[in-house]
């Protein structure tokens, strides 16, 4: 399941929890994935900015994560490609996106 342990709660699209689709090399099949999407402020060079982020299990049903490059759409916020995977060394791993 995803979103399991202690977190679990959180992945729950009725609480906090998101529901994306991906598109992930070797698959035939578009992938869903749960998880926590947040966009916060970035200031670089003295522009400001947005920094989209989506938050997963590290244990995804796909059996692996998104990679950098694969395209990723959130049905709230449009589509998105993966540009890094940072695994936080809790059990979850935040995608930084680009929009698509």
């Amino acid at each position: 399941m995803i979103g399991t342990g202690d977190v679990g709660v959180f992945f729950d699209p009725a609480d906090f929890g998101e529901i994306a689709t991906a598109i992930l090399e070797g698959l035939a099949d578009p992938v869903e994935f749960v998880g926590i999407y947040s966009e916060s402020h970035a200031l670089a060079l003295g522009v400001g900015t947005t920094a989209p982020v989506f938050t997963i299990d590290a244990n995804p049903l796909a059996g692996r994560t998104p990679r950098p490059g694969e395209a990723l759409t959130l049905v709230d916020h449009g589509a998105f490609t993966v540009a890094e995977a940072q695994p936080d060394g809790s059990g979850l791993i935040r995608l930084i996106l680009e929009r698509a």
